[in-house]
């Protein structure tokens, strides 16, 4: 009997004509290992090519400790993720394989999916936060979602947006998407993607709610339903150390025939909303929406609408109080 034996494998990427993976935990010879493999050059089904040529297969022991929690190839490079670090393979024939070790924040354990690039920067879920790499070091790029920690990460790419859909520490999925060209984020709806899959400038996703294949674009039905939406700023007023006050606040805002916006104002951290302003649009042409809060310390603004808007600008007035 003549067979070939494949390595268990955690993780399966293609690079540069061969398959990579990797394994930590029991062998097909029930050995434990902590390996990195590649299959011999252009043939995806021979692993145990060892002859001392340059298509030769290729397997290597790693030091760090901790099950692997993603795969993806990289501007080129093969990288293989652990929690706590990265793995990055260069050369292009085994003789000169090298593997760069770096510790850092790696993909958190259950979301290997949360991998995606978009205009040649890498995306992903790390066990505190999403993280983007550009070949230098992994940085943070969520602050702007709060202290919520979230896991269980899927997310796609396609044009400057990345999508990620993800649960909370209830266990309440949230589809968040992010501008990479505006570095702004947007929170779509409680949609639970299981898999993305961008295909001739299309992203497709399937739902978990019902089992559908779906598009993030949508451009084979147009919804022309107004679209309820939602803006909160951070705490206004904090920034001077002098008793100052800010007496008015003016946002220039374009409203579309039918849309409505609603101005709301949080005083001092008290944990309610009172409504400033309303407003609703009669022609399409731009309004400037003069807003007098109440003299206090510090305060935050909500702005809620429905329907097509724009905001150009928001711009507070402050003026010098007393000393009290």
């Amino acid at each position: 009997t003549v067979r070939r034996l494949m390595p268990n494998m955690d993780f399966i990427i293609e690079s540069e004509n061969r398959l990579w993976g990797c394994r930590y935990g029991l062998s097909v010879d029930n050995v434990f290992v902590n390996e990195i493999y590649a299959s011999k050059l252009g043939d995806f089904k021979n692993w145990n090519s060892f002859q001392g040529v340059s298509t030769d297969s290729y397997a290597v022991s790693l030091g760090t400790d901790g099950q692997f929690t993603g795969a993806i190839t990289h501007l080129g490079y093969p990288i293989f993720f652990k929690e706590n670090c990265m793995h990055k393979i260069y050369g292009n024939f085994p003789s000169n394989f090298q593997i760069q070790t770096t510790a850092c924040r790696g993909v958190q354990k259950g979301s290997e999916k949360s991998l995606a690039i978009v205009n040649e920067v890498l995306y992903y879920k790390s066990r505190t936060a999403v993280c983007y790499y550009d070949g230098s070091l992994p940085a943070e790029i969520s602050s702007a979602l709060g202290d919520v920690a979230y896991h269980d990460a899927v997310a796609g790419a396609i044009g400057n947006k990345y999508y990620i859909s993800m649960a909370d520490d209830n266990g309440k999925y949230h589809l968040f998407v992010y501008n990479t060209q505006k570095g702004m984020w947007h929170r779509e709806d409680n949609t639970q993607a299981a898999e993305f899959c961008n295909c001739h400038g299309e992203l497709y996703y399937i739902d978990c709610a019902d089992k559908k294949i779906k598009t993030v674009k949508g451009s084979g039905v147009l919804d022309t339903s107004k679209i309820a939406w939602e803006a909160v700023t951070g705490v206004l007023g904090t920034d001077s150390p002098d008793k100052k006050y800010i007496s008015r606040i003016d946002v220039r805002i374009k409203l579309a025939l039918g849309a409505r916006v609603f101005f709301f104002v949080q005083y001092d951290s008290a944990g309610e909303w009172e409504q400033l302003y309303s407003m609703e649009g009669t022609t399409l042409k731009t309004f400037a929406v003069p807003i007098r809060p109440h003299r206090c310390d510090h305060l935050r603004l909500k702005i809620v609408g429905e329907g097509d808007a724009k905001i150009y600008s928001i711009c507070k007035t402050i003026e010098q109080g007393s000393d009290l």
